[in-house]
């Protein structure tokens, strides 16, 4: 790649330079190269980055019925990682797959009836599931979380929108999320936080700590794969509690962690005291 600016992403200020990549991968930068049998590419007047990774989308239905992802390549992503917040379409069956993916769509505004008519559904595991990504061309690379309230459906049917899970519920449940993991998935996406079109809470909801731990277990043999929570972040008193109970069963489980959404929002103006007008005090009030 010939004569753009490159910016590459440490902080260090632009500079013109060429780019050599052999391989899929960057072995050179500096000014001036000269070619030696690579396909040159004129960069001039553009910038030369690393591929910027889309760490949540919810594009696990668009991947299939627009592989070209676009916008995503024209904003020079180059990766994407999809089933965040607790849903991934693996692994589901039967009814509570139909429900899943409505609460998918009603969730992220997404299109149910090409959920239905445009993905194959050729698979109920994640292993299965990798299976069939593998067939599918995309215009970015693909990484996915498994999601915690399609496996406590797979596991629970129905149940798992009522109760907690029993000790052999927790242990199937285990042993699909082992499976997935060893199959490619990057971690496990929980929510613990939203409600479906009848306002429902969520399965993940329902979730005890013992059927959490062990599986956030899981997932720590597994490094580097990590757990994502999206928690009750805006809701006054529950956002502190959700904070420390998951996080108090992160550390027991050894594993790493990610919240989307955390609880101090200092545009919730309900969550901070009230500040003094000029000229008076807070001994005043």
């Amino acid at each position: 790649m010939r004569g753009g600016t490159v910016v590459d992403g440490t902080g260090a200020a632009p500079v013109e330079a060429d780019v050599r990549v052999r391989d899929g991968v960057i072995v050179e930068v500096a000014a001036d190269l000269a070619a030696d049998g690579e396909h040159v590419v004129d960069a001039s007047g553009a910038l030369v980055t690393p591929g910027i990774i889309d760490t949540h989308t919810h594009l696990d239905g668009a991947m299939w019925w627009n592989p070209d992802l676009d916008p995503l390549p024209s904003y020079g992503n180059t990766s994407m990682v999809f089933g965040n917040c607790g849903n991934s379409i693996a692994p589901l069956a039967g009814a509570q797959r139909d429900e899943i993916v409505d609460l998918l769509c009603f969730l992220e505004d997404l299109p149910l009836e090409a959920f239905h008519r445009k993905i194959p559904w050729t698979w109920e595991t994640w292993p299965q599931y990798a299976d069939a990504l593998r067939t599918q061309p995309t215009s970015v690379h693909l990484g996915g979380y498994l999601g915690h309230l399609s496996l406590r459906t797979f596991v629970l049917g129905a149940a798992a929108w009522e109760r907690a899970a029993t000790p052999e519920e927790i242990a199937r449940m285990c042993r699909l999320l082992d499976d997935g993991l060893r199959a490619g998935a990057m971690g496990l996406s929980v929510n613990h936080f939203d409600k479906d079109r009848t306002l429902r809470l969520v399965p993940g909801y329902f979730a005890s700590d013992d059927e959490l731990l062990a599986l956030f277990q899981v997932v720590a043999r597994h490094r580097p794969a990590t757990v994502q929570m999206i928690t009750r972040f805006n809701e006054r008193g529950n956002d502190i509690e959700d904070a420390e109970r998951f996080g108090r069963l992160c550390r027991e489980a050894g594993v790493r962690a990610q919240w989307p959404g955390m609880p101090f929002n200092v545009r919730d103006d309900d969550h901070n005291r009230p500040s003094c007008p000029p000229g008076h005090h807070a001994r005043d009030h």
